[in-house]
């Protein structure tokens, strides 16, 4: 067959699979949809893959197409009737694993070894719509038309085959890989997790499973260091050279690989990969940042990096807030981010203890259900403090020897002027189980840059009816104050 007559007929066939005489509304929806899948991918590419890189954009952006293209074409099948028939026959060919379908299956897993798992649904959802269609699917049109037409029949098993490799290899690496088991892909990508590294968390609840936008703008107040400097000032205090080192880390990361592989030492160079390779775009947009000492130990200290946002109408409207929890220490070079067994071995025990009051860490000791919220930090040797406005968090919960629960509220005051503390409500549920909701008039004084830790108590069996939890998180929590 000549190329021209090849092309002609490809050509044909993608014509024609614009539904007929509907071939330019069929357009226009094709052209929406790739238009759609843009703006979505902008908005959600860095919730789909582990790096917003550009390779995983066009990922992201074919695997919103193909979504809507394959619900499109399903509905469009339905309505052509026959559907029932067709789908049986597809799901015959899938399983029908004989060659040469069996070459196309191995085919579509060895593929799919290569792919991100989420492109490789959406593709094996489109497929198989591409399957049920049969003489009306482009792919096997334009197969038909190279062919001349030949073995239409077998080609649709090919298809067939080919999609249910797909599907279930994509199955298996998506299972693997929300298991945190290394993939092939992750290989390719580089984001396999890495063992024993610090993760960055969010913190935008006091529960920490808010996930706040993840939108890139420059900062309103991240120092911007020069990219030669990696010594820190002796001279400073730990949570400024903390901060230093921080903005510093958010600075370099993804941008200058020499200089921010010099704010560490005695680190994998595994570790400082997922460091430099994580997204900071949240720490950007935020911009303003405190420092909360977790733990130390001599010149190892492990600090939390909160970069916080507050809203116009605060506190009505929760603030949006990410954070980062690392260790530095403090040698002959100064101070530097180092991790690694020895200098966790060291700190781990304080870190895990940090946020606890005596009693709730008695609580935890003692076998009484316990939780914390919140960020990780010594809240009894270090203040921390929101820029202009006052905070307040629920730190910790636990039962005591009554069955009585106890709740542990710190609060700063960042403002320019004495408040006082009125009234907290608070939500608690344990998975899809309420435990409680409850209004505390309260009245706590806060001077200018004042710190307070409140306790907050539910009798047992007067208030609550339970003992223990599972996984209990902070689902709402609101307080009011007014200026002294």
């Amino acid at each position: 067959m000549k190329l021209k007559n090849i092309l002609s007929n490809a050509f044909n066939a993608i014509i024609s699979s614009y539904e007929g005489k509907r071939f330019w509304p069929s357009l226009i929806l094709r052209l929406v949809m790739a238009l759609a899948s843009a703006v979505i991918t902008a908005v959600f590419a860095n919730t789909l893959f582990s790096k917003n890189n550009i390779v995983n954009q066009i990922f992201a952006a074919l695997f919103f197409y193909f979504l809507m293209v394959s619900v499109s074409k399903l509905i469009t099948e339905i309505k052509r009737g026959g559907f029932a028939g067709r789908l049986k026959s597809t799901v015959c060919n899938m399983v029908r694993l004989k060659p040469p379908a069996l070459w196309f299956f191995i085919a579509a897993i060895v593929l799919s070894l290569f792919l991100p798992y989420a492109f490789v649904l959406s593709l094996s959802l489109l497929l198989f719509c591409s399957a049920v269609s049969e003489n009306n699917s482009l792919l096997l049109g334009v197969k038909n038309a190279v062919t001349k037409g030949e073995n239409p029949e077998k080609n649709g098993k090919g298809l067939a085959a080919f999609t249910s490799g797909l599907i279930a290899c994509g199955l298996i690496v998506c299972i693997l890989t929300n298991l945190g088991v290394p993939t092939l892909y992750g290989v390719i990508d580089g984001s396999n997790p890495k063992p024993g590294t610090a993760q960055t968390e969010p913190a935008g609840k006091d529960d920490g499973s808010q996930i706040p936008s993840d939108t890139d703008k420059t900062p309103d107040s991240t120092t911007k260091p020069n990219g030669g400097d990696t010594k820190e000032n002796d001279d400073s205090s730990i949570e400024e050279t903390a901060k230093q080192l921080t903005d510093k880390l958010i600075e370099y990361a993804g941008k200058d690989k020499k200089a921010f592989a010099k704010l560490f030492r005695n680190t994998d160079d595994a570790v400082i990969d997922q460091y430099y390779n994580t997204s900071y775009n949240k720490f950007r947009e935020y911009g303003k940042s405190l420092i909360a000492i977790a733990a130390q130990d001599g010149d190892s200290v492990w600090f939390t990096a909160l970069y916080y946002q507050i809203p116009a109408n605060y506190p009505a409207e929760k603030e949006k807030s990410v954070y980062l929890s690392t260790i530095m220490t403090h040698a002959d070079d100064g101070w530097k981010l180092e991790w690694n067994d020895a200098v966790l071995s060291r700190l781990q025990s304080k870190y895990d203890n940090a946020g606890f009051t005596p009693e709730g860490l008695w609580a935890k000791e003692s076998g009484y259900a316990w939780a914390k919220f919140f960020i990780p930090f010594d809240s009894y040797n270090t203040a921390i403090f929101y820029e202009n406005a006052v905070m307040c968090k629920v730190t910790e919960m636990y039962m005591d020897e009554n069955d009585n629960l106890n709740l542990m509220v710190y609060a700063s005051n960042g403002t320019d002027k004495d408040v006082k503390l009125t009234g907290m409500d608070i939500s608690v549920s344990d998975g899809d189980r309420m435990l409680f909701e409850k209004h505390f008039d309260v009245e706590i004084e806060l001077n200018k840059d004042g710190v307070s830790l409140c306790a907050l108590k539910l009798f047992s069996p007067q208030d609550i009816d339970f003992t223990t939890w599972s996984s209990p998180k902070i689902t709402d929590f609101t307080f009011s104050y007014e200026n002294q």
